[in-house]
């Protein structure tokens, strides 16, 4: 076995334990801001459910990281390392400055820039429909969020919404968590599928265990921060805003299109809240989050550029 099947083994789990951490907790944060759940509590369950949404639903994605970027070209080790390596490292730098990066722009972006440095032709017709989904995704997600909790909002008051709805925000914020497993384990595992000699169930399930161990024990402090800083929710906009992230995202892994959650989910948070008015929405916040997302797709187009054409 080579040095470079041993990087992107390691920097696979590595993907994945922040795909727990940064992306996945984010699902049971709205649950969390209910007070329909603990902190602790959230971020376990979160991970339990994002494993089974990564065996039963995962291998979609994974397909077209592993293969459907690139014109003609399966990932290969080395390949694999750099780009999970350069998504490890910006998603680590996210995690630490309380900034949700997002996993699928990093390890796309990744992909991307190894393909170009190597010279390759890109798939640009899925390339295309992945950036239209990206862009389209806080438009819609906004527009849902706010329409639906709309609607929720003149049927129940929100005193009565926070006991008849609290147990619906737990189980949408299940099913969302799951929704999350399914799309990001394909991130991670993708580069590994045509390299390692393992069933893609088998690397789906290994995926998905060290998924739930990093939003057990990493997750909180995302669980945390998402709950508070973008939005002040209420049982009403958590339904809302968990009910729309899923059905956008449950979309995106039927059609095989990565997309980061953190965007989905923020977005239809903040959709939700605007029933209230912008004063509830911390936009200084807000218009950081996005402006780092922009950054770290090109951050990590042009890192795994210049590393495949100096290593590869």
């Amino acid at each position: 076995m080579t040095v470079n099947f041993f990087l992107v083994v390691a920097a696979a789990f590595l993907v994945s334990w922040m795909i727990g951490a940064n992306s996945v907790s984010t699902a049971f944060a709205p649950v969390v801001g209910t007070k329909a759940g603990g902190v602790l509590r959230g971020a376990l369950l979160a991970g339990i459910f994002g494993l089974i949404g990564a065996v039963v639903q995962g291998g979609t994605v994974a397909g077209t990281v592993g293969s459907g970027l690139i014109e003609g070209v399966e990932l290969s080790t080395a390949t694999g390392s750099i780009v999970l390596l350069t998504a490890a490292a910006l998603i680590i730098f996210g995690v630490f400055s309380h900034i949700p990066i997002p996993v699928a722009f990093t390890v796309v972006g990744g992909v991307l820039g190894t393909g170009l440095g190597l010279g390759y032709s890109l798939n640009t017709s899925n390339v295309q429909i992945i950036v239209a989904a990206w862009i389209a995704i806080p438009f819609i997600s906004i527009f849902l969020g706010y329409v639906f909790s709309m609607i929720l909002r003149s049927f129940l008051d929100e005193e009565n919404s926070e006991t008849k709805l609290g147990a619906l925000v737990f189980v949408i914020g299940a099913f969302c968590a799951y929704t999350a497993g399914a799309n990001l384990v394909g991130l991670a595992i993708g580069p590994l599928v045509h390299d390692i000699d393992l069933s893609l169930k088998i690397l789906l399930l290994l995926g998905g265990a060290i998924i739930l161990l990093g939003a057990w024990i990493g997750g909180p402090r995302i669980v945390n921060a998402v709950s508070k800083d973008y939005s002040e929710l209420g049982a009403r906009r958590s339904v809302c805003a968990l009910a729309v992230a899923t059905v956008i995202a449950q979309v995106a892994t039927f059609m095989g299109i990565p997309v980061s959650f953190n965007e989905v989910i923020i977005a239809s948070i903040i959709g939700s809240g605007l029933v209230v008015g912008v004063g509830g929405i911390q936009l200084k916040k807000t218009a950081k989050t996005a402006l780092s997302w922009i950054g770290s797709f090109f951050a990590s187009l042009g890192i795994t550029w210049v590393a495949s054409i100096v290593f590869l």
